[in-house]
């Protein structure tokens, strides 16, 4: 069965859930995401096993400007904004200027300059796929879309900067790896590597680094790590870690004795013990397709 509603609350004595009633309004959007209206109503459902995946949100760590001035990369209706708003870059870097002077030409710059703020795997493999279907967008289709960005004396060249507030990339990998990636992003094109660059705030169009140095640019990608949803960093705070993930074991079950060994954690939303697995789609796959599989073959746990 399913049902459309908010999970409000978990019963482990009981074996129960606590859902909220919810319908979606779809007409009601806003920049990242689409209004849940709960009825206000509430219903419970009783479980022999509970799966709890309920991925995480985007780590802004509370600095302003974050969520009214970047894009997201955590669902796939974010890869839609993001591409909107690269056409709408080269849309207004092509408008016709009148006086090609210094201040203009700075101006149509920062357009085509894209900031990645995150330097873990997600931000490090979207800077390289950017960069190599950017380079494509450009050679078949910006030219004759938008002529008047590369023309003249005001051609220019989009450019990608990654930001990484610590002092390495892929902090959490072995070396060589982390080597790797940053060889690998230079080599893909016109990328701009910025290592021990925290950001302050965002402002429309700018990001301001502490110290004070301010980068005009035209897109602001934010990924640097998830935190927990609502209904985990409350509704579950009694089974979760320091960095606000629930804890389970290898196979997957809450360690917290009052899971009572029948509730179960994949995904964003959850941390193995002594692992240091990175909070990203194939492993939530994988967890997704072995416990399915173990409670398929070996029911449910007593």
């Amino acid at each position: 069965k399913f049902y459309q509603g908010e999970a409000l609350a978990i019963n482990p004595e009981k074996r129960t859930v606590t859902v909220g009633k919810a319908v979606l309004d779809r007409f009601k959007r806003e920049h990242r995401k689409l209004d849940l209206s709960v009825l206000g109503e509430k219903f419970t459902l009783p479980y022999d096993a509970l799966v709890v995946g309920v991925g995480a949100v985007p780590n802004t760590f509370g600095i302003p400007g974050v969520d009214e001035n970047t894009f997201f990369l955590k669902e796939a209706r974010d890869g839609k904004l993001i591409r909107g708003r690269i056409h709408d870059c080269f849309e207004a870097a092509s408008y016709p200027m009148e006086d090609e002077d210094k201040a203009s030409v700075d101006a149509r710059k920062a357009l085509l300059t894209f900031c990645v703020v995150g330097g873990g795997p997600t931000g490090c493999e979207f800077a390289v796929l950017f960069l190599a279907e950017l380079t494509d967008f450009i050679n078949q289709d910006v030219g004759r879309a938008y002529p008047n960005a590369f023309s003249g004396s005001t051609h220019l060249w989009p450019r990608v900067i990654l930001l990484e507030a610590s002092g390495e990339l892929l902090g959490a990998f072995d070396t060589s790896l982390r080597s790797y990636a940053l060889r690998k992003l230079h080599k893909s094109g016109n990328c701009e590597v910025r290592l021990g660059a925290a950001v302050e705030r965002v402002e429309p169009g700018v990001v301001v680094l502490k110290g004070g140095e301010k980068i005009r640019c035209g897109l602001v990608v934010w990924s640097t790590g998830v935190g927990p949803r609502k209904f985990v960093s409350e509704g579950m705070k009694w089974a979760t870690r320091a960095n606000g993930r629930i804890e389970v074991d290898d196979r997957l079950q809450l360690v917290d004795p009052e899971a009572k060994g029948r509730i179960f954690a994949i995904g964003d939303c959850a941390h193995v013990t002594g692992s240091i697995y990175p909070a990203i789609a194939q492993v939530a796959e994988q967890q997704g397709n072995y416990l399915a599989k173990a409670l398929n073959t070996k029911g449910i746990p007593d």
